[in-house]
């Protein structure tokens, strides 16, 4: 069918109301199943009845951080709730598509460009275009491919200068047709598999050559242990829970690539995207969490399916940190009906972001060394 529902304040409500009674399609005793449904900032609760039966229906959730309506315990409740829900006698892998977006440092009917001091320009536009992606889909208006390129980079040899010179092996791909003089963003990509055998992994690169392909920005697939499974002599599991234990020499391979893809020719040295995967994903975490220590050129990171426990655990120390509390914008989308929902309530509500003691290194403060980040220059986040 190609009819949705969507619900903005109360009546987002009343779309979770209707997913709880009537969430298996055609149990409302209509004629016309519906394809999707959505609910924008709708008033929750940490203690409301859940589903009474199944729900199959796709679903989507816009909601604002800051949000009191929504707050972590109702979201979590929510996520509990589309769960079961979805699942097959508690089975909770289930085929149904449901997803939950969170637009941190935002409140209360972000997208009612009727209400003052409530409309959010940002949020409304970004809300608008996931709820209309999502019902082409469910509309079965688009269908989603993966076009996987071949790898098409370059070797890049460089070092961490503030670790003895530490040797790093990256890759670049450059778009095509890109002309002698012309400036691009870059978009590094920090890596989950490294291999001694040629530094960061086939996907890494294939995501490089992507960047190049689908966006037109250079991509730079950085370093973080390739030459540390030479030194250490064990796994690559092993060597990651070496980094989580210590962030300091985390951010400094994520700093080094940062400085580096700053003297690359036909690079933008003002327009620097960081993003992860997996163990990736979490130095991504890290990286937006230092604070001060992200540089002032890098102005977006995303974290992808990073690992939010070895983050949790690794960061239970942390302070609030004042610079990234003005000015950045946190959003947070999980996606449920195939696994856990992958959403932290500290870092997704978006009250605070958090940063230990330790992640500062002295040469760092040095301003001919690197650029520190302003309240005007602080990056947009996302995580996945």
């Amino acid at each position: 069918t190609k009819v949705g529902m969507v619900g903005y304040c109360m009546g987002g409500t009343g779309v979770v109301h209707y997913l709880n009674v009537y969430g298996e399609a055609g149990s409302d005793g209509g004629d016309v199943p519906l394809a999707g449904v959505i609910a924008v900032h709708p008033s929750l609760s940490d203690d409301g009845h859940g589903p009474m039966g199944k729900i199959d229906i796709p679903s989507l959730f816009l909601t604002g951080g800051a949000d009191f309506l929504t707050g972590p315990q109702a979201m979590a409740k929510l996520e509990e709730d589309m769960m079961m829900g979805s699942s097959d006698d508690g089975d909770v892998d289930s085929s149904t598509p449901w997803e939950t977006v969170r637009y941190a440092k935002i409140g209360h009917a972000f997208s009612n460009w009727l209400s003052e001091g409530s409309y959010d320009e940002r949020a409304d536009a970004r809300s608008w275009h996931s709820m209309t992606t999502f019902l082409e889909k469910e509309f079965g208006l688009i269908e989603y491919e993966t076009d996987v390129p071949d790898e098409q980079v370059e070797v890049v040899n460089y070092t961490d200068g503030m670790d003895g010179n530490h040797p790093l092996t990256g890759y670049v791909s450059l778009p095509e047709g890109m002309t002698e003089g012309e400036l691009l963003p870059v978009v590094i990509i920090l890596p989950h598999d490294m291999s001694i055998y040629g530094g960061p992994g086939q996907y890494e690169q294939q995501r490089a050559t992507q960047v190049a392909r689908d966006t037109g920005y250079i991509g730079f697939v950085a370093d973080i242990y390739t030459h540390d499974l030479f030194d250490f002599d064990c796994e690559a599991s092993e060597v990651e829970e070496l980094y989580h234990s210590n962030i300091t020499k985390y951010l400094s391979r994520i700093h080094a690539a940062v400085d580096h893809v700053k003297t690359m020719e036909g690079v933008d040295g003002d327009k620097i995207a960081v993003i992860g995967f997996g163990f990736g994903g979490s130095g991504a975490l890290y990286y937006a969490l230092s604070g001060e220590e992200v540089d002032g050129s890098v102005k977006a990171i995303a974290s992808f399916h990073g690992e939010l426990a070895h983050v949790a655990n690794a960061t239970a120390d942390m302070t609030a940190a004042a610079a990234p509390s003005d000015g950045s914008a946190w959003d947070s989308g999980t996606t449920g009906g195939g696994g856990d929902s992958a959403w932290d309530s500290e870092t997704t509500d978006g009250d605070s972001a958090w940063v230990t003691e330790d992640v500062s290194p002295t040469w760092n403060n040095d301003p001919t060394t690197r650029r520190r980040m302003s309240d005007s220059t602080q990056p947009q986040i996302l995580i996945q």
